[in-house]
């Protein structure tokens, strides 16, 4: 599953993780799935969820 906006984006090396993305990578580590996130200030967000069947 893939969303992504061309919102304002945000520079993930200095932005804290909240609660909300922390959760999603953990639940999608608790079911050996895959999470990537990429975000740039300017340029919008892609957060990507991979769950295995």
């Amino acid at each position: 599953m893939s969303i992504r906006d061309d919102g304002e984006g945000f520079d993930g090396y200095t932005a804290a993780a909240g609660q909300g993305l922390n959760n999603i990578r953990a639940r999608a580590k608790a079911i050996k799935g895959g999470f990537t996130l990429t975000s740039r200030p300017g340029r919008g967000t892609a957060l990507e969820v991979v769950l295995r069947t």
